[in-house]
């Protein structure tokens, strides 16, 4: 939905788009909300793989590129997205050896922090493949290990062993389960290991660090490897966040939307995104039309199986809220999905169904992900709604697509 249909037709510049936006936008900064908080610092470190990473890398790059190309027009995102998963775990640490350019400049940098007396945390979206072997290497330091497996008992006690231990000098953290709802003012280092698609979140688990409580200026440093799959991410998403900067001048920066494109994600390995025959043909024509709410469901099970999840369909009248639970493991841990359908294909779900499933999720810790699968459209409220919470919205179109490449 549009606030101000055709503002920006005929446009001609982002000096004037943002000229024009400005009047619609409301905007609430952080720094404006809590000017008691102390300045936080930022930090790119570019590193050269090592030897042995560097040969590895290139193996695995040109092996993935020739599978990827020998599978023709049935490639996927999914298979572009394995290998490029393959390539940035090289770049933390080689798969055999833990040799890693980032690691030795980790514990360089971790020993001055630690003897000054203060504490760091240490983020990577990978904790089994990533923060578990860390956790072996920085071992001076007495780390401590966050992430997805943990119970809530535990997760409160390694909280409180890192706030009030001092021995305890690092925690190690994943991306996806300490990203939001935490407090670590106790540590005023921030060290990503590697990033996530989209930079907010970065921002958020950074900022489990920078929250009322906070003392220190905040450090955040980002390690980055030169001439690698991170460096091509790293510039297609800061081209992207400068474009939005210079329309709306940071305004709601933490929820800037910075995903790639097909395109742009086939491009990462110097592909182009395959030409399908039947590309003009979505499964819109009549199919979802016609089907009954019970089929619905089973399309949207189907295409979680097809993404290579374990689906469970819960019993009708006796969901809680939820249609089907998917789960599926992955190197940054367990995805567990909750999943809630609303056939209206030519209706539209308002913000009620989204605030009764987050009602749902909030009482699951379990669940890593809600969504909302509709056959027809969102209101701007749902939209608004879910931003900056676990829930993610499939419209009708979203379907369609990936009814078409998933076959």
């Amino acid at each position: 939905m549009s606030l101000k249909p055709g503002l920006l037709v005929g446009t001609p510049s982002v000096h004037s788009v943002r000229s024009l936006i400005e009047p619609y936008i409301l905007r609430r900064r952080k720094n404006d909300a809590l000017p008691e908080l102390p300045e936080k610092v930022y930090e790119e470190v570019w590193l050269e793989l090592s030897p042995e990473q560097r040969e590895t890398y290139e193996k695995v790059k040109q092996e993935g590129i020739l599978e990827l190309k020998a599978k023709g027009t049935t490639v996927t995102l999914q298979h572009v997205f394995q290998v490029i998963q393959k390539l940035k775990q090289i770049c933390n640490m080689h798969p055999d050896t833990d040799e890693s350019c980032k690691l030795e400049y980790l514990k360089d940098s971790l020993l001055e922090v630690t003897e000054e007396g203060d504490k760091a945390l240490v983020f990577s979206q990978y904790p089994k493949l990533t923060l578990a072997r860390l956790s072996g290497q920085l071992s001076e330091f007495c780390p401590l290990i966050y992430d997805g497996t943990l119970s809530d008992s535990l997760r409160e006690t390694v909280i409180g062993e890192f706030e009030e231990d001092e021995s305890k000098k690092v925690l190690l953290i994943s991306v996806r389960s300490g990203g939001t709802g935490l407090t670590l003012t106790r540590a005023n280092y921030v060290y990503h290991f590697d990033l996530w698609w989209n930079p907010s979140v970065a921002a958020q688990a950074e900022d489990r660090a920078h929250r009322i409580g906070q003392t220190k200026t905040v450090f955040v440093v980002y390690l980055l490897t030169t001439d690698t799959i991170e460096e091509r991410i790293h510039r297609l998403l800061a081209a992207k966040r400068r474009l939005f900067d210079a329309v709306i001048d940071s305004m709601s920066d933490q929820d800037i939307e910075s995903s790639l494109t097909e395109e742009e994600l086939f491009g990462l390995l110097d592909l182009a995104k395959p030409v399908r025959a039947d590309a003009g043909v979505t499964a819109h024509n009549g199919l979802m039309t016609s089907m009954s709410a019970v089929e619905f469901e089973n399309l949207i099970a189907t295409l979680y199986e097809r993404l290579g999840y374990s689906v469970r369909v819960t019993q009708r009248s006796r969901d809680g809220g939820v249609d089907i639970y998917a789960k599926k493991s992955t190197a940054s841990g367990l995805d567990y999905c909750a999943i809630q359908c609303k056939h209206y294909p030519e209706g539209v779900v308002g913000v009620e169904a989204a605030r009764a499933l987050y009602g749902v999720i909030q009482d699951e810790p379990r669940i890593t992900k809600a969504v909302i699968a509709t056959s027809g459209t969102f209101s701007r409220d749902c939209r608004l709604f879910v931003q900056s919470k676990r829930i993610e919205l499939w419209d009708g179109q979203k379907i369609e697509g990936l009814y078409e490449r998933l076959g």
